[in-house]
């Protein structure tokens, strides 16, 4: 989760009816592990979420995988609340990564960004 979430953080849990767009929630991925990311929204019968640093979408994700809302924060002994104002920021920031990335993808042609790439 980038900024909002340093990795290693522990993080208190809230059980709200269900994700809205913005909110970060924890949920089991089908290793069992533990995923803290950001809510996109729903798709049908399932939720989609992204992490604030993480280029691409996390997979479709059921109802009964999600544990609970992410309400506080503690890293190196501080707890802090998560709230509206890291909810508006983390969301600005993965809307301007997505529109960017859209507006790339169209004004840059698939064969030079395969070239680019293989710049790198």
């Amino acid at each position: 989760m980038g900024r909002t979430i340093v990795a290693g953080s522990r993080v208190l849990l809230d059980a709200p009816p269900a994700p809205r767009f913005g909110e970060i929630w924890a949920w089991s991925n089908d290793d069992g592990e533990v995923v803290v990311h950001r809510c996109l929204g729903r798709s049908g019968d399932r939720y989609r979420f992204q992490g604030d640093a993480r280029k691409e979408l996390d997979p479709p994700v059921r109802p009964a995988q999600i544990i609970g809302r992410v309400v506080a924060v503690e890293h190196g002994g501080r707890t802090r609340p998560i709230g509206r104002r890291d909810r508006s920021l983390g969301t600005a920031r993965l809307l301007a990564l997505n529109v960017a990335r859209g507006a790339y993808r169209a004004v840059v042609p698939q064969r030079w960004r395969v070239a680019l790439r293989r710049r790198r």
